[in-house]
This record gives structure tokens, C-alpha cells and sequence, in this order.
């Protein structure tokens, strides 16, 4: 196992680093799921009827949504195994997308774009933490955006105010306990550390809920 351990090591790079095809799903996964949210925030394809409106608003709103929420979450858990000497790359699932896609032409979205895959020696603990990683990212997004929906001028604060909306509702998603989500090898890791960062997450939304 030593001998992968290192070839894995190797591999990663670095952190911040990123390989051609990683790149690649990367580009394709956020553009493919910023259209797909501005479809399903406009009311699905009839969104298109104020196409100024699509364009000026929707589409960039959609766009800060998936960096944030989606990209931010991904790379929580890259980041992490990479600093565990990982090998950590994210992978598109183009199924996943079209499927994001079409859905969004009738105004809601069943997204699964890909996945963080990750190769190397890591124990029980450090993969529920690879796996928290994700969650604890959008809710520290979400905590991110509370002073600006308190002090900034309206417009900007709804907007602050959706982004952090759809990172809890993400992050909270993300923690259910079972296979295939974050929350699953989170419960696994330690059912304290779970109901933790449950908790975090869910003190976020009640905050929210109340600004």
C-alpha cells in the first residue's frame, strides 16, 4: 500500500492545482448548472419570454449560486484529501447534467453534475472530515453572507440572502446519512461530530430565517 500511498501523493499536485480534464469537467459542470438554475429560478424555458431580464439577473444570480454552493463545496473536499496526501480530482457525470438540464426546462432541478474522486491511505476519521468538508464549506459561505444582507443596500442583500439560503439548504441536503452524501461518512466518523455540524447548519437557517 506504501508504494500507491506515494504514486497518490505525487499526483496531487498541490492544492490549488488543477489537471487538463479536471479543468474540463470543472468548466462544463458550472456553466451546464448555472444555466440549469437560471432555467428553473426563471419558471423553467418560459423564463426566456424577458430575455433582458434572464440574461442581466437571472443568469448571473444562477452563476454565483453554483460558485458558491456547488464548486466551493466540491473543493472542500479536494482540498482537504489533497492535504492528506490524496490523489483528489473532480469528475463531471454527464447523465447527471443533461438530466440537471432538462429538468430545469420545467422550472426545478434534480442536479448531479460529479463527484470529488479521491485515491490514497486515509483512515475513518480523516474521510468523515473529507466528507464535512463540503457541508462545513456552505455553511461558512452562508455565515459569510449574513453582514452583508444586514448592511448592504437591498438589492445586494437579497442577493446575499439567496446565496446563503440555497448553501444551507445544499449543505443540509448533503447531510443526510446515507450512500451516496457527505452525511453518511460524517455519521460513520462519529454520530458527535455529525449532530455538530447538523447543528451548525441548522443554527445558520434559523438565523437566516429571522434576518
Amino acid at each position: 500500500m506504501w508504494p500507491q500511498y506515494e504514486y497518490n501523493r505525487r499526483r496531487s499536485r498541490g492544492l490549488l492545482s488543477f489537471g487538463p480534464q479536471e479543468k474540463r469537467d470543472i468548466g462544463i459542470s458550472v456553466t451546464v448548472l448555472t444555466i440549469s438554475f437560471a432555467f428553473a429560478f426563471s419558471n423553467g424555458i418560459y423564463g426566456l419570454r424577458d430575455t433582458h431580464s434572464f440574461l442581466v439577473y437571472t443568469l448571473p444570480v444562477a452563476f454565483l449560486a453554483v460558485i458558491t454552493g456547488f464548486f466551493l463545496h466540491e473543493m472542500g473536499h479536494r482540498m482537504l484529501a489533497r492535504y492528506y496526501g490524496c490523489w483528489a480530482e473532480f469528475r463531471m457525470w454527464s447523465a447527471g447534467l443533461l438530466l440537471a438540464l432538462f429538468t430545469s426546462f420545467a422550472g426545478v432541478v434534480f442536479a448531479a453534475p460529479g463527484a470529488v474522486y479521491i485515491s490514497g491511505m486515509i483512515n475513518r476519521e480523516q474521510n468523515g472530515k473529507i466528507s464535512a468538508a463540503g457541508p462545513f464549506m456552505n455553511f461558512l459561505v452562508a455565515v459569510c453572507m449574513f453582514p452583508i444582507i444586514v448592511f448592504a443596500d437591498p438589492f445586494i442583500g437579497s442577493i446575499a440572502y439567496f446565496v446563503a439560503l440555497i448553501n444551507i439548504f445544499l449543505g443540509g441536503f448533503n447531510m443526510i446519512p446515507f450512500q451516496p452524501l457527505d452525511g453518511y461518512k460524517v455519521f460513520k466518523w462519529g454520530i458527535l461530530q455529525y449532530l455538530g455540524l447538523l447543528s451548525l447548519i441548522a443554527g445558520a437557517y434559523v438565523v437566516l430565517s429571522l434576518m
